[in-house]
């Protein structure tokens, strides 16, 4: 993976109107940049994405972003939700909400 100074800021109005335009110069340079004013990085295709949701080694674990007072709203749409967690606690929220999903109800 290579380091890349990725000009990108997403809440920027004109990106949040038009992502694509910036999302496909990301891909351009790699399916995985670092992103130095987020302090991450950042994988850009469907495969990398994959690869990177399915490898244990990263991580699941939802750790608030920092500063706390700031970024609130953020981390509280995410300490809590079923995609950021391992078990036992993804187990017990996805046996809360399975019945919704199994045949006939979709």
């Amino acid at each position: 993976m290579t380091r890349y100074a990725v000009q990108l800021d997403p809440g920027n109005p004109d990106f949040l109107r038009d992502p694509y335009p910036v999302l496909a110069a990301l891909r351009a340079n790699g399916p995985v940049l670092w992103h130095e004013p987020m302090g991450m990085w950042l994988a850009t295709t469907h495969e990398a994405v994959s690869q990177v949701l399915r490898n244990r080694a990263f991580g699941r674990i939802w750790t608030d972003r920092e500063p706390a007072a700031e970024m609130e709203p953020f981390n509280a749409l995410h300490r809590n939700q079923m995609m950021e967690s391992e078990p036992p606690e993804h187990t017990r929220l996805r046996r809360l909400v399975a019945g919704a999903f199994g045949r006939g109800h979709v």
